[in-house]
């Protein structure tokens, strides 16, 4: 889970170097900005992007960076991720038992047309 103060504060203190988007999973964007560094470009823009990253709500981070809108999971990329996922949701009791089941069975039946 990323955190907004630490993306922040990298973005701030090593944005020209591109930390930050290594950081929040963005390895081609700070590929890019390490080989622009020398224009002080992404000096520019990690400033920017990291008043932008600790003034944003928690809710809209979590939500660009970590795959949260409210109190549900965007669920990821592989079929095992999501499984998890599903079965925390459920287990925490952010999903009642109805939910849990109908988003299974959805995932089950992808799993299916994936592999067959």
């Amino acid at each position: 889970m990323k955190h907004k103060v630490i993306a922040g504060l990298l973005a701030l203190l090593l944005g020209g170097l591109g930390i930050h988007k290594f950081y929040l999973g963005k390895t081609r964007m700070g590929i890019l900005y390490l080989a622009f560094t020398w224009t002080g470009i992404p000096q520019l823009a990690g400033l920017v992007e990291g008043i932008i990253y600790l003034t944003q709500s928690r809710e809209s981070f979590d939500a660009k960076f970590n795959g949260v809108r409210g109190r549900y999971v965007i669920l990821g990329t592989t079929t095992e991720e999501e499984s998890e996922q599903l079965d925390a949701l459920r287990q925490r009791g952010a999903i009642g038992a109805e939910e849990y089941l109908e988003k299974k069975i959805a995932l089950l039946k992808r799993m299916q047309r994936e592999n067959g």
